[in-house]
């Protein structure tokens, strides 16, 4: 036996002490673990490593009786109390590894607490006073741990011995920690988060808050089977744990909830992966071979191992095997890897194994792949190329000459920066074997497999007439296709929302990356948008109007740049067709009501007119992006901006308050009503008429010195007790800095309180319409003393500068910027900023900006030119165009 006594340190890791105020201001403690990667040594002596698991026999001694304590397992009995202690003994563990241990002292509530169907018993433990914030992650936790048994035909119980295992009687602790330094953790039966993801309040949080907690409980409670049950080797193969955890987060939560999970984790999981792995900085899935002289050994090289790769690319190419196999062999090889391999750490090798064996005949079976030109001969060989070298491909699809069906496929490896294609080395060469999944007029679906060269190669192939390529966007490539293939596939409505969103983000990540702008241009992206015209704003299309997001800082600073030119310049023509363009593939998407009466897409809004109807929680996953997309396409007469008045009003007379409006769109109501307003704040004759402005100002008035909300990720939820007005007036703050004209701004400034309209005028420097007088106002001002008696503050001149800074291209923002008198750039005090370093920093971006957006700017408006004369001869002609950039 090893006597070992060791101190209790603050932070986030190993065993650690943590702390939260509660609601009378006093500072109550917990104990606390996170183990993973190599936190267990700094608990107890152990050989902390993923491999080698164990039976842990654990009693935890502890003082105070409103203290309880936690362990990965359900205690024996009640605690055995010796004076002033308390002891508990718990059952012994499963056969585990060090780094899912875990243990929690706390005074936690933990009557939040329910049993699944299959005899799990769930408890939310956390604050006390924030108990009635749990309900929602009970409901998602019994749901996904019974649904993910049932997939993987292993009961969660299962995996505990007798008699915690029996009768499926068996335990999820969730746990909300203050301090915690990773988003969730999963040790088994005892898993600890972030607060941000445990407390979720219906009315205070908007939809993407309730959708990241769904996604982190299934993330941690799918590692009990990937990760826990099975668990990787050595952290070089940490996907072992994570793809499957990234795959997790969409899975099996509550009927009541619906989630497009495929569009979920294609925008973020997969978009996110996609990035990473398309920079020679990258590395392979298996990181113990095939990566040079690479070694994953100090706690700081493990740590490292926890990446983009791990959990977004892997979880893309398991997602990729199964678009290959098939729902049903996907997940009975995931159930044979893992009645094969419980309590064990399986390979890679093991892992593609299990499918390789449910998987009947795959070199001959049409079903994964015509085998009239090239196919390998099993899945193992088909997939070990992506799990064993880094990058994936670039396809460059068109048609080869005039006979229906025949394709030309250009591929490459894809890298978005210009390093050598080659490079680092890899024993594959960097091919791939892609499978290329396409449907016929039928929507009859296909496979055919072509292996991919690295510095570029053309396969001409036979697909079929009017195929649709990559339908369901699962594969591990980009794809970039020709402008008659882009054009046919926008007319025949047979291109499903997340191959369109993808296409589009494709082309567009070409556009921006270094290696593909000389040939592949913002207006390459630009024609790709005519593939999102097909989907009207419903909910599930969410994925197509989150793609028009791309386009949000072109389009801002394309209003920069030209809001000074007049009516009949070529760049005044130029911004208002770009505009009337990108507004008219929202607004064309106009929905169909059971009476098919066409409306507008404002009535995506999860709120209603009519005081007391029930808010739309369906819609509320695509409203955002419509009132965004809304805000920056709409002229301010369109039906967008009276909704969201009409909302605001009712806010000013508290017949719909503020926690009664979607949380997910009330910040775009909020701005759509002020923009909508300041027509006739800037009126003579209507100055009085501007209730939702002049509300916001009142509000500001009570509380005039903190108005800021808290971070998402401080340990108290948004909105609650105290906080609650300081976040209700950032919403209101945020909305008064939309105005969009120099009148506009200086009668809002007139009505704030004098101490705020300092702050007012730096802030609204980062305002898109404003940023250029705001700078000229102070940059060429004769007195720098009059500068400073303003702002106070040389820290506030700093965020002046840089925040005028973000939308700047032409040569006229180039010179203001060097305007800046020596006197102004060199003011400093205690906080020692540096503006002229800031502004320094300024004039670097806008070269560095200006030399791109130069050519974005020219390629759409030349297209976007030939469009418009295409449709109607004659219709455009923007020879006057004179701007100058930088």
């Amino acid at each position: 036996m090893v006597h070992y006594e060791n101190e209790v340190p603050t932070g986030t890791k190993g065993l650690y002490l943590s702390h939260y105020t509660n609601p009378d201001g006093v500072k109550r403690y917990l104990l606390t673990t996170q183990f993973e990667s190599t936190g267990a040594r700094m608990a107890f002596p152990c050989f902390d490593e993923p491999d080698l698991k164990a039976i842990f026999n654990f009693e935890i001694s502890y003082r105070y009786s409103e203290y309880t304590a936690i362990f990965n397992m359900d205690p024996i009995g009640p605690p055995n109390q010796v004076g002033d202690r308390y002891t508990v003994k718990y059952q012994p563990t499963m056969k585990i590894s060090t780094y899912i241990l875990a243990m929690l002292i706390s005074d936690f509530n933990t009557d939040s607490s329910g049993v699944s169907a299959d005899g799990v018993k769930v408890r939310i433990l956390g604050r006390k006073e924030w108990e009635n914030e749990t309900n929602w992650a009970l409901e998602e936790t019994l749901s996904v741990v019974d649904g993910l048994s049932e997939k993987f035909g292993y009961k969660y119980c299962n995996a505990f011995p007798e008699p915690s295992g029996a009768d499926g009687n068996c335990k999820s602790d969730q746990v909300s920690v203050p301090q915690f330094g990773a988003g969730a953790m999963e040790n088994w039966g005892l898993i600890t988060y972030r607060e941000y993801y445990m407390h979720i309040d219906q009315a205070r949080d908007p939809f993407r808050r309730k959708y990241y907690s769904t996604s982190i409980i299934g993330h941690e409670l799918i590692h009990q089977w990937f990760g826990n049950l099975v668990t990787c080797p050595w952290w070089d193969e940490i996907y072992i744990n994570e793809a499957f955890g990234s795959i997790g987060g969409y899975l099996e939560s509550m009927n009541n909830v619906q989630y497009e999970w495929e569009d979920e984790y294609l925008t973020t999981q997969g978009y996110s992966g996609f990035t990473y792995d398309g920079r020679n900085t990258s590395r392979p899935m298996v990181n113990n071979a095939n990566n040079g002289l690479l070694k994953v050994e100090t706690p700081n090289e493990i740590s490292r191992q926890f990446d983009s790769i791990a959990y977004n690319k892997a979880g893309s190419v398991m997602m990729m095997i199964r678009e290959v196999i098939g729902e049903d062999l996907w997940q009975a090889g995931l159930r044979k890897y893992l009645k094969d391999n419980q309590y064990t750490s399986p390979t890679w090798r093991e892992q593609l194994q299990a499918w390789d064996d449910v998987v009947p005949d795959f070199e001959t079976n049409t079903d994964y792949g015509e085998n009239d030109a090239y196919k390998p001969a099993s899945l193992t060989e088909a997939f070990t190329p992506y799990f064993l070298q880094m990058g994936y491909p670039l396809l460059e699809i068109s048609k080869y000459g005039n006979s229906g069906g025949q394709y030309t496929i250009k591929h490459s490896r894809f890298m978005s920066n210009n390093g050598e294609l080659s490079q680092p080395e890899s024993d594959y060469g960097y091919e791939w074997n892609v499978p290329l999944i396409f449907t016929d007029k039928l929507d009859k679906r296909y496979i055919k497999w072509i292996k991919t060269s690295c510095e570029g190669a053309d396969t001409i192939i036979a697909l079929a007439e009017d195929a649709v390529i990559d339908p369901n966007a699962k594969t591990w490539h980009r794809i970039k296709f020709s402008d008659d293939i882009i054009s046919d596939y926008a007319s025949n409505n047979r291109v499903k929302k997340r191959q369109a969103a993808k296409t589009v983000q494709d082309v567009y990540q070409m556009a921006i990356s270094p290696r593909y702008k000389a040939t592949v241009t913002y207006a390459d992206a630009m024609k790709a948008t005519k593939l999102l015209a097909n989907f009207p704003a419903e909910k599930q299309n969410w994925i197509v109007y989150r793609e028009m997001t791309d386009f949000n800082t072109f389009a801002s600073r394309l209003v920069a740049a030209t809001m000074d030119f007049g009516a009949g310049t070529g760049e005044a023509e130029f911004a208002e067709a770009f505009r009337s363009y990108m507004f008219g593939l929202v607004n064309n998407n106009a929905v169909h009501d059971s009476n098919n009466y066409q409306t507008t897409p404002d009535r995506c809004y999860p709120d209603e007119d009519g005081v007391g109807l029930p808010r739309d929680e369906s819609k509320a996953r695509m409203a955002p992006y419509v009132t965004q997309t809304q805000l920056y396409y709409a002229s301010t007469d369109q039906s967008f901006f009276e909704q969201a008045k009409r909302l605001s009003d009712k806010l000013v007379d508290n017949s719909l308050p503020f926690l009664q409006q979607s949380a997910d769109t009330r910040p775009d109501t909020f701005i759509g009503a002020v923009i909508k307003e300041e027509a006739a704040l800037t009126d003579p004759i209507n100055a009085a008429n501007t209730p939702v402005i002049n509300h916001f100002v009142n509000k500001l008035q009570l509380n005039n010195t903190d108005f800021k909300c808290s971070s998402t990720q401080l340990s108290y939820p948004l909105y609650s007790t105290e906080k609650n007005l300081n976040c209700e007036l950032h919403r209101y703050w945020n909305a008064l800095l939309s105005i969009r004209t120099q009148e506009g701004y200086y009668k809002l400034y007139d009505k704030l309180p004098v101490e705020l309209q300092p702050v007012y005028t730096v802030e609204a420097a980062a305002n898109k319409y404003l940023f250029r007088f705001i700078v000229n106002s102070f940059a060429t001002i004769k007195e720098p003393i009059d500068v400073k008696n303003y702002l106070q503050t040389p820290r506030r001149l700093n965020s002046l500068v840089s925040n005028s800074c973000s939308y700047m291209t032409l040569q006229s923002d180039l010179d203001l910027q060097m305007a800046w008198k020596d006197e102004l750039l060199d003011w400093t005090d205690e906080s020692n900023v540096n503006i002229r370093e800031t502004r320094d920093n300024c004039v670097s971006n806008i070269l560095a900006r200006s030399a791109n957006f130069k050519n974005d700017y020219a390629s759409v408006r030349n297209w976007l030119c030939a469009d418009l004369n295409a449709a109607q001869p004659g219709s455009c002609d923007w020879s006057k165009d004179t701007i100058v950039f930088a």
